[in-house]
């Protein structure tokens, strides 16, 4: 029959292995968790840029139309 030291030994290498193994898998999880933030903030940053240039040429478009009603107009004047 083991010695109580012979049982103390195993079971902190137990132990150890344990939490070597329990802190690898929350290690993978947090990249895995950070992988898929810097995905989904990369997708938003691509969003927000499309927006802002759909926003630029309704401006764009706006300022057009406005300067044909302002021509049509000085023209209704005349």
């Amino acid at each position: 029959m083991p010695s109580t030291d012979q049982w103390m030994a195993f079971l902190l290498v137990n132990i150890v292995a344990y939490v070597a193994a329990r802190n690898t898998v929350l290690r993978r999880e947090r990249q895995r968790e950070k992988k898929a933030y810097t995905e989904q903030l990369e997708r938003l940053e691509a969003e927000r840029l499309f927006h802002i240039q759909l926003q630029q040429e309704q401006e764009q478009l706006l300022k057009e139309h406005w300067v044909m009603i302002q021509r049509q107009a000085n023209q209704l004047d005349k």
